[in-house]
């Protein structure tokens, strides 16, 4: 009879520890699974941060950041970063004329390289002095240089006395016809209308091959026209750049 006490009392004890272990194991397990919750509100707080960082940075148009462009139909120059786009010193200096056109030649080739564009006959120079458009052959020869401005560095005195900057305008035009061309082209979602039709020498209702360099508000239309569509292009350029999903 005491055996058998003497037994009971070890498979008692023996049980007493085994739920021991059972409810330490229960315990660690509790603390586990508080960890974890802790951890999984933490991360999931840092994905909805990450997320929510991902949208508003997927809403900045980094082009129209950097060159604001201002057209007022109220018969003002049209403005990039604040400074009057035109043809010829009317109002206006030369180093603000040279300062504005580079500015959009800065737009015009940053643009481009986002949207994958390469034009087979037009290569911008943006000099902070004088923008250039230089004309190539098909075997990238040069052809014509146009100033965008008057280059008061330049070594060839007779662009200092130049009057207009007319046939560089009709190039400038040229690049951004194409341009236009390569986004309107691509099957990108969401791209908006362009505010002027485009054609080889054609922009709204003005045809560039009729206007005499002379008829200032016909190039100030011109102007205001091409002014309205980079502002399209830099508010479009973004929508080229591969969302992250």
């Amino acid at each position: 009879m005491n055996e058998l006490l003497e037994e009971q009392a070890r498979i008692s004890k023996k049980m007493t520890e085994q739920e021991d272990a059972v409810l330490t194991e229960f315990n660690s397990l509790e603390i586990d699974a508080r960890a974890f919750q802790d951890i999984h509100r933490h991360l999931t707080h840092q994905c909805h941060a990450a997320e929510r960082e991902r949208y508003y940075l997927a809403q900045v148009q980094l082009h129209s950041a950097l060159f604001d462009i201002v057209v007022d139909d109220r018969g003002r120059y049209p403005l990039i970063n604040n400074l009057r786009l035109t043809h010829k010193p009317k109002g206006v200096s030369w180093s603000e004329i040279n300062a504005a056109w580079s500015q959009a030649a800065q737009l015009v080739m940053f643009a481009g390289s986002t949207i994958k564009f390469k034009s087979k006959d037009l290569r911008v120079v943006p000099l902070m002095n004088c923008a250039k458009i230089i004309e190539v052959g098909s075997n990238g020869d040069k052809r014509t240089v146009n100033h965008l401005g008057v280059d008061f560095e330049s070594m060839d005195r007779k662009t200092h006395g130049a009057d207009n900057i007319v046939s560089s305008v009709r190039a400038f035009h040229a690049l951004l016809y194409q341009m236009s061309v390569h986004m309107l082209n691509s099957k990108v979602e969401g791209l908006d209308k362009a505010p002027f039709s485009m054609g080889p020498y054609i922009i709204g209702s003005h045809d560039l091959r009729q206007i005499d360099e002379r008829d200032d508000g016909g190039w100030f239309g011109v102007i205001h026209c091409m002014a309205s569509n980079m502002k399209w292009i830099s508010q479009n350029a973004c929508k080229f750049i591969p969302q992250v999903s």
